[in-house]
């Protein structure tokens, strides 16, 4: 059982971090956590600056805790945090993890300006102890840093004394390993503000992360399911060592190693997959859309909030750009998609193709996209203008033609993902014919999903002439030697080996329903988040939301009891109405 040792800044005291020191004790007990009250600070007055008391209070709170507990984490904010690395560099403490929160890396004239700022009522600092705490403030950011020390860097984007550029300047400076998060809209008191419990959590569950001991028979199972599943994934291993034994609590990775259905209960791993909707505007009206029941105000996704759902959420390998929105009416797409490459994320994007011009496709490639999906319900302009009111059939063809040759050559996953109605499906053999001509690598398809358009679904209406029509678009896609997928291998990890377990036949299978949970799992290892953060309980109930990331911890929202019920109930004999329509259930 780890022991948290938490250090307050100069200026500042035991209150600052209290938060923080209740989130831990709650999860840990209250003898796991020490807040080390620097000499002096039980005064009004501003106490001198000297830092070898400072660093005797540090050692004595760690000598305390080391007699209880295996492992130690060494946390300091604000300046508390350059104590921490002063002491580690003395070798008078080894903690097992150090976190830096608000950290000043360095300070020049124009920080005292902030300093000074930022004091406000606090008592008046001495003009030599100025001195004296910036000269070690300097130091420290000089000194090498301890190498076989872990490093996590939190911080808040609008912090008006230590800006974010301070955790830069540490990610740079040597450490073995570092994890980072910048808090959006945080100032400089990251606990004690409304919201402080979701860094807390983050700080909480990269300290579970890191303090976990080894495993040599996880590290081979990890070896062996990124070997199934290819280079993106090693890629990712190789980016974040530690995310390995996520994925291999996944759903689709127990499916993908041991060839059998993966055990469920309430309780969830972490999310090993983020559904992000990067924009809220779309271009297009399409009928059995969620956006014609739950549409949003037009907004953007501001990039500080989708890189801080990345660093929240480290071990989630893919990250899918898809939602109510059109992903490409996003201006800085190609810096999202980037994003996620410098993490070694697998990026999808899942496009009308509209708008994908030859330019933007090649910027997106460049920037490290992992595939293309190209969502395209008919080739006939006339049945296309009803089911998808504004779509121009022949230029989304166009562009996906353009797009699909130079995404090949850098070898990126292509496919095509159709929604099937009534209205549609007596057009599906012409529609198969197009999508073979565009060279993409495989067609999804699926049947309509949202319980309030049942009555335009095939579970509903299929007919004879229906299913002749879906037996000859399966024929010609074979003939073609293009895979047809059904919509149970949405979330699925090395689809090489289970391939032939997700082709759509016999062609019936389109269209059937299950009245209990046979294959779905995207609410054990999938979370959606809309434009503004909120996570939901699964893409396919937008509506259902549980929290915004920005201010609910993680795990409140990924395992707390709304999340919990669902997934009993999904479980249970009777499961939720709008699951027993959903075609992936």
């Amino acid at each position: 059982m780890p022991g948290f040792v938490l250090v307050h800044g100069y200026t500042g005291s035991r209150r600052d971090l209290a938060p923080l020191a209740d989130f831990l004790a709650t999860r840990f007990g209250p003898g796991s956590v020490g807040t080390v009250a620097l000499p002096g600070h039980d005064h009004d007055a501003a106490p001198p600056f000297d830092e070898t008391e400072c660093l005797q209070a540090i050692v004595a709170a760690v000598g305390q805790m080391a007699g209880r507990h295996d492992r130690l984490v060494l946390l300091g904010h604000s300046t508390g945090g350059t104590l921490c690395l002063a002491a580690v560099a003395r070798k008078w403490v080894r903690p097992d993890l150090l976190v830096l929160a608000a950290t000043p890396h360095r300070v020049d004239g124009t920080a005292l300006a902030r300093w000074e700022s930022h004091r406000g009522s606090r008592p008046a600092v001495m003009l030599g102890d100025v001195a004296r705490l910036v000269r070690h403030i300097n130091q420290m950011a000089a000194a090498p840093a301890p190498r076989k020390i872990p490093v996590l860097l939190i911080q808040g984007s609008d912090d008006p004394l230590v800006p974010k550029e301070n955790a830069d300047a540490w990610a740079r400076q040597g450490f073995s390993a570092v994890r980072r998060l910048t808090v959006p809209g945080a100032g400089h008191d990251l606990f004690s503000t409304p919201g402080g419990s979701a860094p807390a959590d983050w700080i909480l569950r990269q300290a579970e992360d890191f303090l976990r001991p080894g495993d040599g028979t996880q590290d081979a199972l990890a070896e062996r399911l990124a070997l199934l599943e290819g280079l993106a994934l090693q890629r990712f291993f190789q980016a974040n060592p530690l995310a390995g034994r996520h994925l291999l609590c996944s759903p689709a990775a127990r499916q993908a190693l041991e060839n059998g259905a993966p055990n469920l209960s309430a309780e969830a791993p972490e999310p090993i997959q983020l559904n992000i909707e990067v924009t809220s505007r779309c271009n297009l009206g399409c009928l059995h859309c969620a956006r014609t029941r739950h549409e949003r105000p037009a907004a953007e996704m501001d990039p500080a909030l989708f890189e801080y759902l990345l660093d929240l959420l480290p071990n989630a390998y893919r990250v899918v750009l898809a939602g109510l929105g059109e992903p490409t009416l996003h201006p800085r797409l190609p810096d999202l998609v980037a994003a996620c490459a410098r993490r070694g994320r697998l990026v999808h994007l899942v496009t009308n193709a509209t708008v994908l011009s030859t330019d933007l496709c090649l910027r997106l490639i460049e920037a490290g996209l992992g595939a293309f999906t190209f969502s395209l319900d008919a080739v006939d302009p006339s049945i296309a203008a009803v089911v998808r009111p504004g779509v121009a059939v022949d230029r989304s063809l166009e562009n996906i033609r353009a797009c699909v040759p130079p995404a090949a050559a850098a070898g990126l996953a292509t496919a095509v993902f159709t929604a099937v109605s009534r209205r549609t499906v007596a057009h599906l053999p012409r529609l198969a014919e197009a999508v073979a001509d565009l060279g993409v690598q495989a067609w999804m398809l699926t049947d309509l999903n949202f319980d309030w358009n049942q009555r335009q679904s095939l579970n509903q209406t299929l007919d004879p002439a229906a299913r002749t029509a879906i037996r000859q678009a399966l024929r010609t896609a074979f003939a073609r030697r293009l895979p047809v997928l059904g919509v149970h291998g949405l979330e699925a990890l090395a689809m090489s080996r289970h391939f032939r377990e997700f082709l759509l036949y016999p062609p019936e299978r389109l269209a059937a329903r299950s009245p209990a949970r046979t294959h779905c799992r995207s609410p054990w290892q999938t979370l959606p988040v809309d434009v503004a953060g909120h996570a939901s309980v699964c893409d396919c109930h937008p509506a259902a939301l549980l929290g915004n990331l920005q201010d609910v911890p993680l795990g409140e929202i990924w395992n707390g009891r709304r999340m919990q019920a669902w997934r009993r109930q999904m479980l249970s004999a009777t499961p939720p109405e709008a699951c027993r329509g959903c075609p992936r259930f």
